[in-house]
């Protein structure tokens, strides 16, 4: 079983929101408190360290107490931006990431959160995406 503190985990906040008006979802209140901090939340205990990635208002998402970081490319180019700003930053061997606007996607049956090492490791489940950091 992987060690949930070999990885560490990324909530995705940096899109531009165009499907919404051009809103910042991550910021957008959920039951009382905004999608990114649910995301961060659950994602939280699940891994040894978090962070956000996220291109506007940083420092409401830093508020959050999370390391906060930017796409290194410019203009929104999408969610592989984020993955590469979170591989850039990433001092594990391994790199989860989750979305800022899906609060439940975290738990692997709504109540009960799963980690991320077994949900991999689980016989028959495949992970959606498992980024490895090189140490080369």
């Amino acid at each position: 079983m992987i060690d949930p503190n070999d990885i560490t985990g990324l909530v995705l906040a940096g899109g531009r929101g165009s499907r919404m008006g051009g809103v910042d979802k991550g910021l957008q209140v959920h039951l009382g408190m905004p999608l990114a901090m649910h995301a961060l939340l659950r994602l939280a205990p699940q891994v040894g360290e978090v962070m956000i990635n996220a291109n506007r208002n940083l420092s409401a998402y830093e508020s959050m107490g999370a390391a906060v970081w930017p796409d290194a490319l410019p203009d929104y180019p999408g969610p592989l931006a984020g993955f590469l700003a979170g591989l850039e930053h990433c001092a594990t061997p391994l790199l989860a990431t989750v979305p800022c606007d899906s609060p439940s996607r975290a738990s692997a049956n709504g109540s009960k959160p799963t980690t991320p090492s077994s949900r991999w490791r689980r016989p028959g489940r495949k992970a959606s995406c498992a980024c490895s950091r090189s140490s080369a």
